[in-house]
């Protein structure tokens, strides 16, 4: 077969392309998001306000050190619905205080003050 001649190579190249574009847009598209401590899913305020130790890094899109009342919630450094942070209820420790967050599909839908 003649050098260059392959109908595969012409196939193959690019076949990552639309993944590599989708991809750096999630990184480029979260640059700012913030990292901060929370716990583990606790399953309601009082559970989660009882755990110790903020064991996980998370990410954020907010301006605040913590995920403020609609923010999302990511598992990581990714814009994308797949890197929300599951619903639940976790604790988080806002420089001051802590709080116990709820999250629903991804979306920070409520803020406790642990006592």
């Amino acid at each position: 077969m003649p050098l260059g001649c392959s109908t595969s190579l012409g196939r193959a190249r690019g076949k990552g392309k639309a993944t590599f574009v989708k991809r750096h847009k999630e990184v480029i598209n979260a640059r700012g998001y913030t990292p901060f401590p929370i716990s583990d899913d606790a399953g309601n305020v009082p559970n989660a306000c009882a755990l110790g130790a903020l064991s996980n890094t998370y990410y954020h899109n907010g301006s605040g050190a913590v995920p403020a009342f609609n923010d999302f919630v990511y598992t990581k450094k990714r814009a994308g619905e797949q890197f929300f942070l599951p619903g639940g209820v976790y604790k988080v420790n806002d420089g001051g205080s802590f709080k116990a967050i709820t999250v629903g599909s991804g979306r920070v839908a409520g803020i406790d003050n642990c006592k």
